[in-house]
């Protein structure tokens, strides 16, 4: 197994002898528009600064045809802009995307709605399973956020014979640099609930003795089971402490105290090595 990070939730997966691009975020630096230019506005930024910032905030670090390179198929957690891109005008999904390769979806809404871009093979995770070649892919649940419109949103888990099982979280936990926290608490209407759902989540994993490699939707990975949930009782209020900072990579927020040191003090590996 080996991970690379291209954007955020974008992650490259080499797995069970196959390649997966999940939650393909590929749009280029600054062209969605800020939050609160899109028509309508569908989606709800976490506070009034990041609402005005232009997304992506940075470029991809290589180009999409290098991105989309062998890769076997796609994965989307769930449809939201920071995780596959939308055609504001044509109301379309994944546009630069190959559309003749598999895509594995949530549920039927999000089905649907690939269909209707094109997609020709859209398939629905399960939790009991289903088969990809010599892997198993097994849906979790994962609670973004209960404000509309957080919506659905899934993670998955990973299983092949001779690899390390992987657990993409989704968005459902926050990796600060000293360890895992109930995602962002301004998205939730019960943050209790959300504290509550991580305590449940460790216990099943471990009455599963399960130590994954877990990836998150925003903040890296890490296979430190103990750094994961470090933090499960408490809230993510990221915005509360932290100002805005343009040169900030990927939320636009200065995160000086999550420095490469902090993140190995609290047990940060890099996947693959």
């Amino acid at each position: 197994m080996k991970i690379k990070q291209i954007r955020s939730a974008t992650n490259k997966i080499f797995y069970g002898g196959k390649t997966f691009l999940l939650d393909p975020w590929l749009e280029q630096q600054y062209g969605l528009g800020c939050f609160d230019s899109i028509p309508g506005k569908p989606y709800m930024a976490v506070d009034p600064v990041k609402e005005k910032i232009p997304m992506p905030l940075f470029a991809l670090p290589e180009t999409v045809e290098s991105i989309l390179s062998g890769v076997d198929a796609y994965i989307i957690t769930h449809i939201h802009p920071d995780h596959i891109d939308i055609n504001m005008q044509k109301g379309t999904f994944g546009d630069v995307l190959e559309h003749d390769k598999p895509i594995f979806v949530q549920n039927e809404d999000d089905a649907q709605a690939l269909k209707a871009s094109g997609f020709q093979d859209v398939r629905i995770l399960k939790n009991d399973g289903v088969k990809f070649a010599d892997i198993t892919l097994y849906k979790t649940p994962a609670l973004h956020g209960t404000i509309k419109p957080s919506s659905d949103a899934c993670g998955v888990v990973f299983k092949a014979e001779q690899e390390k099982v992987l657990y993409v979280a989704g968005d459902t936990i926050w990796f600060g640099a000293d360890g895992g926290y109930s995602f962002i608490s301004a998205l939730a209407e019960s943050n209790k609930l959300a504290v509550r759902s991580l305590g449940i989540l460790e216990q099943k994993l471990k009455k599963m003795c399960v130590k994954p490699l877990f990836i998150t939707g925003h903040t890296g990975f890490t296979d430190n089971f103990e750094f994961a949930f470090a933090h499960k009782e408490k809230l993510c209020s990221p915005f509360k402490k932290k100002v805005h900072d343009p040169s900030a990579l990927y939320d636009a927020y200065d995160e000086s105290d999550d420095t490469e040191r902090n993140a190995k003090n609290g047990f940060l590996k890099v996947a693959g090595k």
